[in-house]
């Protein structure tokens, strides 16, 4: 018996064998993909928001001064150089972006920040309206924080929200979601 990674064959040692080594994929080096894991093996839907008009997934956006959108942060960008931005920097609003999208089961996982008042400004994440987090956007405008999810196979909609309170502004008073998809679970060939 041959035990070798890549081969398609899954073997004790294995968590999946796809039948390549390709570190990309959901399956790099034999073992299984895992949010936070530092690995870039997303699978579809995947989206980094490079195309700046939103239009490698289709995303409808609204709310406050039209919700969110994909923008040129030059370096600070989590991957690439665009990242999702809230525009609504009026007080009392929330803007919002949403995608529909079939996805296989696994994890679905994005990086955030932002900066604004603190226990005031709200980023949230829902997943067919069940609100996952909902995190005060304060803090280090640099800093990235890992979101994951455990997402089952079927049509989901996958929304960011940030809403902002009527009172005070701070800092840059926005949130930014970036560089996100969907994880498989263990993918096993034969």
């Amino acid at each position: 018996m041959n035990e070798e990674c890549g081969n398609g064959i899954l073997d004790p040692d294995e968590e999946c064998d796809d039948g390549d080594t390709d570190p990309l994929d959901g399956c790099a080096d034999c073992d299984a993909a895992t949010c936070g894991d530092s690995v870039i093996n997303w699978s579809a839907p995947f989206e980094g928001f490079e195309t700046g008009d939103l239009t490698q997934l289709p995303w409808t956006t609204g709310g406050g001064s039209g919700g969110f959108a994909a923008t040129d942060m030059g370096t600070g960008a989590h991957e690439g150089s665009r990242a999702l931005l809230s525009l609504n920097h009026a007080a009392s609003s929330t803007g919002w972006a949403q995608i529909d999208v079939e996805t296989a089961a696994g994890q679905i996982g994005y990086r955030y920040r932002g900066e604004s008042e603190s226990g005031y400004d709200y980023l949230r994440f829902y997943i067919d309206t069940v609100q996952q987090i909902a995190v005060a956007a304060s803090g280090s405008v640099g800093t990235w924080t890992q979101f994951c999810a455990p997402v089952t196979a079927g049509v989901h909609a996958f929304k960011w929200a940030y809403s902002k309170d009527s009172i005070i502004s701070y800092g840059l008073d926005h949130a930014s979601p970036d560089t996100g998809g969907v994880r498989r679970g263990r993918r096993h060939s034969r």
